[in-house]
Formats: structure tokens, sequence, C-alpha cells
């Protein structure tokens, strides 16, 4: 019988949070959760509750409390920086903005774990640059400046940065955060086509949480201490958003996802 293929993420008993000389301070207890290849993950849960500590801990950036990180079934404990820079590519939160610098330049910084000391780009790297860009819709900005981007252009080249970096993983800290409604939905229905088609496996965080509910394949939801994962389907029919919407003047649809205003 063939061996069914291991997850492409595999948090086992994960703890996360901070360590320091004087203190220990623990972000959210243990849990365990999986993402496959061709998956679209979405990551819900309020402010402060340790979103981008995970995805941190997940990306190697950060050390974890207790418990075990792998990645496409290698404890990233074992892995050198360099070689964890070809599994799992990262994509922060921060807007940025590079002044002077043109897109196909800031794209091709995706290629650093393959060019060496120097950072030479080879005819192959450039190839991949101009095909990440192809991919995200924005070949034609490849000499544009990058601070002639709008939030949306720039978001489509950050995602084809991490392309470029030619990773079976990409991990996404709120992608969306910056972004129109109409742009909010292209980025994360991008974000399905490339796990799709190019059999990557997708974590990104959102507080969107009908855009989460409707595109993503599985939902991981961090609240009060819990974790949950599941399928957006199974996520809705459970309780689980009635606890993520406590105290707020927000409820969800079971049935759609779709976010209210309470009377």
């Amino acid at each position: 019988m063939a061996s069914q293929p291991k997850p492409a993420i595999a948090l086992n008993d994960l703890r996360i949070g901070y360590a320091a000389k004087s203190a220990t301070r623990e972000v959210f207890p243990a849990f365990s959760a999986a993402a496959d290849r061709a998956e679209l993950v979405a990551l819900l849960g309020r402010n402060g509750l340790g979103k981008s500590t995970l995805l941190r801990t997940i990306t190697g950036l950060q050390p974890p409390l207790g418990g075990d990180v792998h990645i496409l079934g290698k404890n990233i404990r074992a892995c050198p920086l360099r070689t964890l820079a070809t599994q799992i590519s990262y994509v922060s939160t921060d807007n940025v903005k590079v002044g002077n610098l043109k897109v196909f330049d800031l794209v091709s910084l995706g290629r650093y774990p393959y060019t060496g000391w120097f950072g030479t780009l080879s005819q192959k790297d450039r190839d991949v640059v101009m095909q990440s860009l192809a991919m995200v819709g924005m070949e034609a900005y490849a000499w544009r400046n990058t601070s002639r981007l709008s939030d949306g252009e720039r978001q489509r080249v950050m995602i084809a940065r991490a392309l470029a970096q030619d990773t079976p993983i990409i991990v996404l800290d709120e992608p969306t955060a910056f972004l129109d409604l109409p742009n909010r939905y292209e980025v994360v229905l991008l974000l399905k086509r490339l796990a799709r088609e190019q059999q990557r496996a997708v974590l990104f965080s959102t507080h969107d949480l009908s855009i989460a509910l409707k595109i993503a394949d599985k939902v991981w939801v961090m609240c009060d201490g819990e974790f949950y994962q599941g399928s957006p389907q199974a996520i809705m029919r459970g309780n689980v958003l009635d606890k993520v919407l406590k105290n707020t003047r927000l409820t969800v649809d079971h049935d759609t996802g779709d976010v209210h205003l309470k009377e």
C-alpha cells in the first residue's frame, strides 16, 4: 500500500511565545494542526492572540517554546536557514515601500537562496523572476519604479517575490490589510489559484472572515486559548465563529459566512 504524502506543514503540540533570560511568555498554549500542498489555508483570530507569532514560528524566524514544526516531513530545528529558505517563503504584514527600486529588482530578491554570496542573477534567475511576475499579472510592470505602484499592485509584487523564491510553501501575514474590498478578493483568489496550479501550500492570516470562509480550502482559528481547524463549512456549522465575535456588535451567518452588524 502506498504511503500517504506528508503534510506540507505539520504542527505537533506547538507552543508559541517569547523566551528571555528573565522570563518566558507563552502567547498561545500547545496545539496541533496541518496544511497540505495545493491547499489555501486561512488563519483567523482576534488581535493579540499570536497569529503573527505563529507565522514567524512556522517560517523559522522565531523559535517555538515547545513542540515541533515539520515542513514537508522535516523538523525545522534541524534545517539550516539557507535550506529552509528553499522550502518556505514569507510575506510580512509590513506595507513595503522602497524608493528608487524597480519591480524586477524587488522580485529578484526572492532568488537570494540560489544566487550565492555576490547575489549575481543567472539567466535562469531572470527567467524565474519574469515568470513569477507573469503569474500575478504584473510582467508589464517589471521596469516600473515601486514607488509608483498602488497598494494592490505592490501586494501582487510581494507575492511574486515569494513565488520567485520557488518554495513549495508560502506564508503571508495579513496580505489584504492595506487593500480595498475588491482588491482583497482579488488577492485571495490569486492565492487560491497559485495554490492549485502550482501545487503549493499557501497559509495566510486575515481579519476578513467572509472572504476567508468563501475562498479558503481550510480554516485555522485561534480563539481564547483554543485552536480549531477544519473546512470553512465545518467551522461555520460550529460555534467557533461566535466565540471569535464574542463581545462585539457583529454576528456571522452560519450558512453563508457573511458577517453582519447586530440590530
